[in-house]
C-alpha cells in the first residue's frame, strides 16, 4: 500500500504488505495463492494495483486477495476497524475485532478475513502462516457495529514473538475492493462485551422486559486492574461493579432495573452506566439504559386540509379525491379518509406504463427529542407484483440520502382507506431533521393500476420524560462530605428512605480500595460516618484526591474528596 499512497496521494490506505507461501490453502476456497509471481520474486498481495503496483503479477495468485483498488481512491473508508488480541496461554490467544460502519455501503457480498503472518520468515515481511474462518460481513448501513472474536494457535516452529495478525474486509462482487484492513494490536485495558444496551419497554409502574443484562468485563492485557462501573440514576443497579481484574482475568458485570424504576412516568427514559478502567483509563466504555414507559405519544398530524408546501414531481397532486382510474385493480377513493383534501399520484387516474420514479416529499420534521418513532398514515394504494411496478416509502435526514422503511413486497389493491404503521426509529430517532417521502415507480410497460392516495399523515414517538421517581428518591444517597477539602478527618453525610444495607469504601485515583467505613444494615433517615485518614491497612493515607463511593442495593453515587497534609 505504500506505492498507492506515495503515488495517488490517498491517506486512506492502511500500510500493510503480507504474502502467502507455496502451501496455504484459503479456508471454505481449496485455492491456493502462490508465494512467487512470473519471475520469481514474491507477490505484496495488498500492495497491488491491477496486480502490478508493489509486485508483479501471478496467475495463480488468487483474485480474492488481489483486488484492484483503483475504486478505492480519493475516499476514504467506509469502515472504521479497531482489532486487539491477548494470549491465553503460551500458544493459544484470542482476537478481538470492533467493526463500525461509517458510511453505506452497496456492496452486500463482504467478509472477514483473518491472516496470521510471521514477519521475516524466509527473509520476507509477513509470510502467511494461516487464515482463521472468514466471517460473513453483512452490515450496509452507517451507525451499524459488530465485534467478533477468533481463537487461534501458534504451530511450532512458528515464532511468537514475529507473529502479526492482518484482518481485511472485503468484498466479493465486482472489483473486489478492500474496504478496510488492519493489524491487530497487543490488548491491554479492559474489553467489555456484549456491545448490546440494555433497553426495556413496559406499562406505568411496570412490569419491565427485560430487566437486567449481564456483561463480561476482560482485561486484555497481562498486569492488573482496577475497575469501577457506576450508573448515571438511581433507578439503575449494578452487581460486581468495582474490584481488581488479574492480567487475562475477567469478570461478570450485572446491570439491572431497580425497583425505583417502578415510579418512572409515561415517556422514554435513559441513563449510562459507565465501565471505567481506574488504573490507566485504557478501554473505558458506557453502555447506555433506557425504559420505555406506555404508549408513543403523537407527536405531528397533517391531514392535507391546509397546504404543508410538500414538493410533488409531475403527476402528484393535492386535491379533492375523484374515483378515477381503475383499468386494474380498483379505482382512486371518491372521499377522502378525513376532510375533503388528499396527495395522490394523478387524481385523474392511474399511474403511466413505463414510469420512472416520482416523488412526493415532506417538509422536514423535528425528531431530535424523540425515540422509538413511528409513522402512520392512511393509504388507499393500487400498484402491481413488484416484478413490474413498484412504490416506496422513504426517509432522510439530509434530503440527499434516503432509507427505504416500505416497499410493496407484493401487489397492492386497495379498495378502501387502510392505515400503515411503518417504524422508522432506525432513521428519525434523535433527528432534527426528517423527511417523509412517497415513490411512485418504477413501472413496466404492462398493466398501470391507481397509484398512491395518502391522508392523515401521524408521527409518533416517545419524547424524553422527567423522572418520576419520587424526589425523596431521586436526592443524592450523600448529602455531604464536610469539611473537604480536610486534614485529618472528614465527615461523609448519607440518606435512606428506609432501611437498606450500606455499603461506603474509600479508593484512592487508581480504584483501590483505601478503607471500608460502612457495610451494614442501616435503617432510614440521615446518618453520617467519619474518615480520620487511616487506611485499612492501619497507615496513614497519603495526601491527595480520594472518592468515597456509596452502594445500598438500590442507588450506587461516588463523591470526590481530597486530603491534604
Amino acid at each position: 500500500m505504500e506505492d498507492c499512497r506515495t503515488a495517488y496521494g490517498d491517506e486512506s490506505f492502511v500500510p500493510i504488505t503480507w504474502y502467502t507461501n507455496g502451501s496455504l490453502y484459503f479456508a471454505g476456497v481449496g485455492t491456493r495463492m502462490s508465494l512467487y509471481g512470473v519471475s520469481g520474486i514474491p507477490h505484496s498481495v495488498f500492495d497491488g494495483y491491477e496486480n502490478e503496483i508493489g509486485g508483479l503479477s501471478s496467475g495463480s495468485m488468487f483474485p480474492y486477495y488481489s483486488p484492484i483498488v483503483a475504486s478505492h481512491l480519493g475516499h476514504g473508508s467506509p469502515l472504521s476497524m479497531n482489532a486487539v488480541y491477548r494470549w491465553q496461554s503460551a500458544t493459544s490467544g484470542t482476537l478481538f475485532v470492533h467493526i463500525d460502519v461509517d458510511e453505506d455501503i452497496t456492496a452486500t457480498n463482504n467478509f472477514v478475513h483473518f491472516v496470521l503472518c510471521e514477519d521475516g520468515l524466509g527473509g520476507n515481511p509477513n509470510l502467511a502462516r494461516a487464515v482463521l474462518a472468514d466471517e460473513a460481513f453483512t452490515l450496509t448501513t452507517a451507525g451499524q457495529s459488530v465485534d467478533i472474536v477468533r481463537t487461534f494457535t501458534l504451530v511450532p516452529p512458528w515464532n511468537k514473538d514475529d507473529m502479526n495478525y492482518v484482518v481485511i474486509v472485503q468484498t466479493h462482487d465486482g472489483n473486489l475492493e478492500v474496504l478496510q484492513s488492519t493489524l491487530a494490536r497487543p490488548g491491554q485495558g479492559i474489553y467489555v462485551t456484549p456491545n448490546d444496551d440494555l433497553a426495556a419497554t413496559g406499562d406505568p409502574g411496570g412490569p419491565y422486559a427485560p430487566t437486567s443484562i449481564e456483561y463480561l468485563m476482560e482485561n486484555v492485557g497481562p498486569s492488573p486492574v482496577d475497575y469501577l462501573v457506576t450508573p448515571s440514576e438511581p433507578w439503575v443497579s449494578v452487581t460486581g461493579g468495582t474490584g481488581t481484574l488479574p492480567g487475562l482475568g475477567s469478570t461478570t458485570v450485572t446491570v439491572e432495573l431497580n425497583m425505583l424504576a417502578e415510579a418512572l412516568g409515561n415517556g422514554f427514559h435513559t441513563a449510562t452506566v459507565s465501565f471505567e478502567n481506574t488504573t490507566n483509563h485504557i478501554g473505558d466504555e458506557s453502555r447506555d439504559v433506557s425504559v420505555k414507559i406506555g404508549e408513543p405519544a403523537l407527536i405531528y398530524s397533517e391531514d392535507f386540509e391546509a397546504n404543508p408546501f410538500w414538493s410533488g414531481q409531475i403527476k402528484w397532486q393535492r386535491g379533492t379525491p375523484l374515483g378515477s382510474g381503475g383499468a386494474n385493480g380498483h379505482p382512486d377513493p371518491s372521499t377522502a379518509h378525513s376532510g375533503t383534501t388528499i396527495y395522490g399520484y394523478n387524481l385523474n387516474g392511474d399511474y403511466e406504463n413505463g414510469l420512472s420514479q416520482k416523488n412526493l416529499s415532506s417538509q422536514p420534521f423535528d425528531c431530535s427529542s424523540l425515540q422509538g418513532t413511528t409513522l402512520k398514515f392512511w393509504r388507499w394504494l393500487g400498484v402491481d407484483d413488484p416484478m413490474f411496478d413498484h412504490a416506496y416509502v422513504r426517509a432522510s435526514t439530509d434530503f440527499a440520502t434516503w432509507v427505504t422503511v416500505w416497499e410493496n413486497g407484493k401487489a397492492v389493491e386497495d379498495s378502501t382507506w387502510t392505515q400503515v404503521e411503518i417504524d422508522i426509529s432506525g432513521v428519525a430517532d434523535g433527528e432534527p431533521l426528517v423527511y417523509l417521502r412517497w415513490v411512485m415507480g418504477d413501472t413496466d410497460g404492462t398493466n398501470a393500476f391507481c397509484g398512491w392516495n395518502i391522508d392523515d399523515v401521524e408521527i409518533y414517538g416517545f419524547t424524553e420524560a422527567e423522572s418520576g421517581v419520587p424526589d425523596a428518591a431521586r436526592r443524592s444517597a450523600i448529602v455531604a462530605v464536610y469539611p473537604n477539602p480536610f486534614n485529618p478527618r472528614t465527615t461523609v453525610a448519607y440518606e435512606l428512605p428506609e432501611q437498606r444495607h450500606v455499603r461506603l469504601t474509600l479508593h484512592d485515583v487508581a480504584g483501590r480500595l483505601v478503607s471500608v467505613l460502612v457495610d451494614a444494615d442501616v435503617t432510614a433517615g440521615r446518618r453520617e460516618a467519619v474518615w480520620d485518614g487511616t487506611a485499612r491497612d492501619g497507615t496513614k493515607a497519603a495526601s491527595g484526591v480520594y472518592f468515597c463511593r456509596y452502594d445500598d442495593g438500590v442507588r450506587t453515587e461516588t463523591a470526590r474528596m481530597v486530603l491534604l497534609k
